[in-house]
Parts: structure tokens; sequence; C-alpha cells
């Protein structure tokens, strides 16, 4: 499978990003041009690839986002991506597997709307068995707080729910077209024996 990078650097920048990742050291999100995305996977598809995953990036749903209308997270651009996938499908057509990567849950929580437009757009767009890997880390508000983490339980859960409810649906193949993958982290400051339970 080939992994293809829509952007680098973190959105979350501005508020320091979680306390263990790297991502912010790289500064504000630089995106890559849509036709030089879909120009990358055309080209590797003339060499026989047939599997993709948009990735790499700290949020896909932060592809080509907009302002900060919330100081923690900026405005997701649906139509941006619509049009990314779409075009990607429309353009390679021997294409097997269009998945994607990370996905932060502040979208859900701070945009709901367009949260819920991009996530149909995958689910129209991309392949069955598609993971939306939610970096949680914890629901321990102690050790959210210490990490400056993204969300708390009820924001957690409110993304998760709205992946399920649009992306439960098993497709062609067998398997769900869309569900919340859940990453979680042991051993950050503040944990407790607790933390876990």
């Amino acid at each position: 499978i080939c992994e293809i990078e829509t952007f680098k650097g973190c959105p979350r920048y501005r508020t320091g990003g979680c306390s263990f990742c790297t991502e912010t050291q790289k500064g504000s999100t630089v995106f890559r041009q849509k036709q030089q995305i879909i120009e990358e996977i055309k080209e590797l598809s003339k060499f026989g690839c047939t599997h993709f995953r948009l990735g790499n990036q700290t949020d896909f749903y932060a592809y080509m986002h907009g302002d900060y209308e919330d100081p923690r997270y900026p405005k997701p651009n649906p139509s941006q991506i619509h049009s990314l996938l779409k075009e990607i499908r429309d353009q390679t057509s021997n294409l097997q597997t269009l998945h994607i990567d990370n996905v932060n849950a502040l979208n859900f929580a701070l945009y709901e709307p367009e949260a819920i437009e991009i996530t149909k757009a995958v689910v129209q767009h991309c392949t069955d068995g598609n993971i939306a890997a939610i970096g949680i880390e914890s629901v321990d508000p102690e050790v959210n707080i210490k990490n400056n983490l993204k969300v708390n339980k009820e924001e957690a859960m409110k993304a998760i729910e709205i992946i399920n409810n649009y992306g439960s649906d098993r497709g062609p193949n067998g398997s769900p077209k869309y569900l919340p993958g859940l990453n979680f982290i042991l051993g950050l400051p503040g944990e407790t024996p607790q933390t876990l339970q």
C-alpha cells in the first residue's frame, strides 16, 4: 500500500500540541495541492500500485482547513476534501484501496456539520474497511490537562458516534465502510492506577 501525504505540520501548533508529540515542531500546516496528490497517485498506478492510504498527516479532516474560529482548532473544509477524494476515484481506474489516516476528534466537537460532511465524503469515495485513527490518548481528565491532549471523554464519544452512524454499514467486501479506531497511550504524566479503569 502506498501512503500519500496531503500536508505537513500540525493544526495544534498554536496551542503547543500534545506533550509527547514532535509534529508541532514542524510548525503550521503546509498543504500539498490537490492536483499534486492526484498526479502522484496516477503515476504510481502506472507501475501497478492499486492500494493507497492518504496518510502521514496529523489529521486528514484538516486538509486545506479554514480559519481558527475556535482557538483550539481550525475549521474543516469539506468541499476541498470531497473534491480530492472524488477526483482520486474518478482519475484512477484501477484503484482497489483508498483509505485515510489520522482524524482529530476536535473536528466533531467544534465543527460538527463540517465533520459530518467530511465523514459522508469518506464513506462515499473511499473503500471498505477504512479506519479513522483517532488519537484520544487518554480520557483521564488529569492526564488530559497535564499532557495538553485534544479532547475529553464526551468529545471523543461524539466523534465515535458520528463515524459509526455514517460508516458502519458493510460494503461489497463485507467490511464496514468506515469505523473509528481509538488510539490510547499508557504511561503519560498524571496517570494513576485508576486511569485505565
